[in-house]
């Protein structure tokens, strides 16, 4: 008899991130009275951009999806595909902390800017709840799962639509 399990985790965040932004001097300004883009404005702008971040975990669960075959009986039977999900937020720390690093361009049309970007998160803390790996019964005895130490790594991509609260109606106005 051969089983496979397959786990996949679902983790819910709510994050507050810090970043420091430097934008490369591409082209022309903003700066009145300087040539090129529309009314001597800059409209595409690259940049590089890092910081920190702070997570709190809003919710998790996992789902663990069993199959396989019975070689038992002389013949290869299939098993029934059977999946299952649990909860398991409090096996998971509620914080998170890690730096973040990416670059994107932003380019202006009107008053709006458009951005895209990509960003490389890494977590600095372990995640997983040292008090509480094992409280989850369904998974710790019934699939002998828990949580190992670990941390999150990813790459996210952005695409921004930023508004301004203040449209700009003149030249007497200046915007970075």
């Amino acid at each position: 008899m051969t089983l496979n399990y397959q786990h996949d985790h679902f983790f819910r965040y709510m994050e507050l991130p810090l970043f420091l932004r430097y934008q490369f001097p591409l082209g022309s300004s903003n700066v009145k009275g300087s040539t090129g883009g529309v009314g001597g404005k800059r409209e595409f702008i690259p940049y590089v951009q890092g910081g920190f971040y702070y997570s709190r975990l809003i919710d998790a669960f996992k789902t663990i999806t069993t199959s396989g075959t019975d070689n038992v009986i002389g013949n290869q039977g299939n098993i029934q595909t059977s999946e299952e999900s649990f909860g398991v937020k409090n096996q998971i720390m509620d914080g998170s902390i890690g730096w973040i690093a990416g670059i994107g361009a932003a380019y202006d049309i009107g008053n709006i800017r458009v951005s895209a970007e990509i960003n490389y998160k890494s977590g600095i803390n372990n995640i997983a709840s040292s008090q509480n790996r094992y409280s989850n019964g369904n998974t710790a005895t019934g699939y002998y799962d828990v949580f190992d130490d670990f941390t999150l790594q990813h790459i996210e991509f952005n695409l921004n639509l930023l508004f301004p609260l203040k449209f700009i109606t003149n030249d007497s106005f200046n915007a970075l």
